[in-house]
């Protein structure tokens, strides 16, 4: 029914407006301003081109500086954290190593933890795993009758439907049959 009522509005013509459109030819584009226009494009890819290298310098060669003068200002503060400038290279380099050596030591524990772990699973979360997969299998088998139970209800309602609309045509037509 509703189709009808849609389709009956398509069935108006409309007419087409008319667009003002000057009567002036339009230069072609072999005239005489295709060289101009030929330099401009040229132009401007060239201008593109050294504004985008002039940019990158930029970016790179700012990028280069700040990171220098942040270098500089971490050297300048280590000097001024160190409270003897007797420190020498040697301490340095012990104190680093010793460092590395701490956490290498960590390291390694945090390994042998995880080789002594099992590398399979454990019995019961397998079992948890399988009974968990076969629940989606069954909700999933539920889900698909569901869904054909429900298709087949709205089958059977379009059916009544078209029924019900039968009647009332017969039913019309024999109250207009009698007057």
């Amino acid at each position: 029914m509703v189709d009808k009522a849609v389709d009956s509005g398509w069935k108006k013509q409309t007419t087409p407006e008319r667009l003002n459109i000057s009567k002036e030819k339009l230069p072609s584009p072999d005239s005489h301003k295709a060289p101009e226009a030929l330099y401009a494009r040229i132009l401007a890819a060239l201008m593109t081109f050294f504004t985008a290298l002039f940019l990158f310098f930029h970016s790179t060669i700012g990028k280069k500086l700040q990171y220098e003068s942040t270098q500089q200002t971490i050297r300048e503060s280590d000097l001024d954290t160190i409270p003897n400038k007797s420190t020498t290279a040697a301490a340095i380099d012990a104190e680093l190593l010793s460092s590395v050596l701490k956490r290498l030591g960590e390291l390694e524990e945090k390994v042998t933890s995880l080789q002594e772990k099992p590398s399979e699973m454990p019995y019961e979360k397998e079992e948890l795993l399988y009974a968990a997969v076969y629940r989606v299998d069954a909700l999933e088998a539920e889900l698909i009758a569901t869904k054909k139970a429900l298709h087949e209800a709205l089958m059977k309602q379009d059916e009544l439907l078209a029924y019900i609309d039968g009647q009332k045509d017969v039913k019309y037509r024999k109250k207009k049959f009698c007057w």
